[in-house]
């Protein structure tokens, strides 16, 4: 069985410059301290996802569920969203036999009944390139940003939300489709956006100035996973896979 948060192998610092600058570009950034995550990665035979084209609805639907669940699995644990996502930074190992991901810190009742997800197949995706991380934790909030401002940051604090990670990643998805299933799943996206989108950027805005408030960071991982799993429910369901 195979644990989708393998990815985080080590902290260290590099690429002093980069960093610096970057950090200057957050919210209410109130000093240059960071610390960046570098990869130790195994070898990954298939390449990243670039290579794809025209895929059918169904493996849409399998790089789908294992991008998605990897990144409500990782926020679930360590509170990490990953800030880069494209197409480059999606990688692909072939395995010889079936494989079972587990995905054990992901909700309860969050996309289906399940107390643990797990998903088979002989493919891995996973997201690579971690270097981009936002991590939603006292220290590392608190570090950074101080108070907030409900008018100006909390807007920009979605940037960097779980939610946006997610659609990020269903988009960029949606771009390897073959034309018609491309239009179809666009079209679905575009209806579960109406009919929920405010509603959820609203509850994020508030659990966010309620979480700078009060720091209760176990409180704050479980309610933003309840959140954003209610979007991506109601979006697999919208797919009927």
């Amino acid at each position: 069985m195979i644990e989708s948060e393998k990815q985080f192998c080590s902290l260290e610092t590099k690429n002093e410059r980069y960093y610096k600058e970057y950090i200057k570009k957050l919210p209410k950034a109130k000093n240059y301290n960071y610390s960046v995550t570098l990869e130790i990665m195994e070898y990954y035979n298939k390449g990243s996802i670039k290579s794809l084209k025209d895929i059918s609805h169904t493996k849409f639907a399998r790089i789908l569920l294992q991008l998605i669940f990897c990144q409500l699995n990782l926020f679930g644990k360590v509170g990490y969203t990953h800030n880069d996502i494209h197409e480059g930074n999606i990688l692909i190992k072939k395995h010889t036999t079936e494989q079972i991901f587990n995905y054990k810190y992901i909700i309860t009742n969050c996309v289906d009944a399940s107390n643990e997800y797990n998903l088979k197949n002989n493919y891995e995706y996973i997201l690579s390139d971690y270097d981009k991380v936002f991590h939603f934790r006292k220290d590392f909030f608190d570090r950074y940003y101080g108070d907030i401002d409900s008018e100006m940051d909390t807007q920009r604090f979605l940037e960097y939300s779980l939610y946006s990670n997610l659609l990020s990643t269903i988009k960029m998805l949606i771009e390897k489709l073959n034309k018609d299933d491309k239009i179809l799943i666009l079209n679905k996206l575009y209806d579960v956006q109406n009919k929920y989108e405010k509603k959820i950027l609203r509850k994020n805005k508030q659990l966010i100035i309620t979480y700078s408030k009060d720091y209760d960071f176990d409180k704050f991982r479980k309610e933003m996973l309840i959140i954003n799993c209610y979007f991506i429910k109601k979006f697999i369901e919208s797919l009927k896979i």
